[in-house]
């Protein structure tokens, strides 16, 4: 696919800040398209080294950009712009959170979910919802797939943030006939708990055959120790690092 211009990218990123439904082509876009990243002024290394912030959360991201202009406008006195392929940065920079346009809304893309995009795979929709309503009953979930704790457990076991991993399920309190949902709830350090939380979403969409039930993910401070109400209802963690 022909790279797409700057102004194209910039119109994506902004359709996509409006909604998860427009993220796919802003994705599919930043594979086919160059970017814009902040180095050092003064900078004798042979190697490009780009610019890291710490993120508000506590982790260090990469900052890049849609143009040159919201690039400029973010840089401070010690850094200067440049300008480069999106899947050479992505490549360069494995291991890496990267964050683009952080002053302007902000696409948070953490290693894993870099890592599927440059084997060429899409990232599922991940929509931010409240995982406990004040008239959700919770409990161990009952009968939950084989499938999906095994999943859910590799899964953690590669993620070093990753402390707890609990199966539960929620429902209506008052409507006992309604039918449950499944809640991932992820105990991760807290810096890492949005991480945590998307890395379990991007293990459950890689299932093969895809699971069909409604999943929901949450994560909390693993540091804080465990949320009483798990020793309510007498959960136990199906992962403990």
């Amino acid at each position: 696919m022909a790279t797409i211009s700057n102004e194209e990218l910039d119109r994506l990123f902004e359709e996509g800040v409006l909604s998860i439904f427009n993220e796919e082509p802003l994705l599919s876009g930043l594979i086919n398209a160059r970017v814009y990243v902040h180095v050092p002024v003064s900078d004798d290394s042979k190697h490009i080294r780009v610019v890291q912030f710490r993120h508000p959360d506590g982790y260090d991201a990469i900052p890049f950009f849609t143009t040159e202009k919201r690039s400029e406008n973010a840089r401070s006195k010690y850094v200067k712009t440049l300008c480069m392929h999106c899947v050479d940065l992505f490549s360069g920079t494995a291991g890496a959170t990267l964050v683009l346009n952080p002053n302007d809304g902000g696409l948070t893309l953490y290693p894993e979910e870099i890592q599927e995009l440059l084997f060429g795979r899409m990232l599922g929709l991940v929509e931010k919802v409240t995982p406990f309503g004040a008239s959700m009953d919770v409990r161990p979930a009952m009968s939950p797939p084989k499938a999906l704790l095994d999943t859910l457990s590799s899964g953690a076991a590669v993620a070093p943030f990753i402390k707890e991993v609990y199966v539960l399920e929620k429902r209506e309190a008052n409507a006992p006939s309604s039918g449950t949902t499944l809640l991932i709830y992820v105990g991760a350090e807290v810096r890492h708990m949005e991480r945590a939380a998307r890395h379990m979403v991007l293990q459950i969409q890689k299932m093969n055959p895809r699971i069909e039930d409604i999943v929901d993910v949450a994560a909390f401070d693993a540091g804080a120790g465990r949320p009483d109400f798990l020793d309510e209802i007498e959960a136990d963690p199906i992962y403990s690092a």
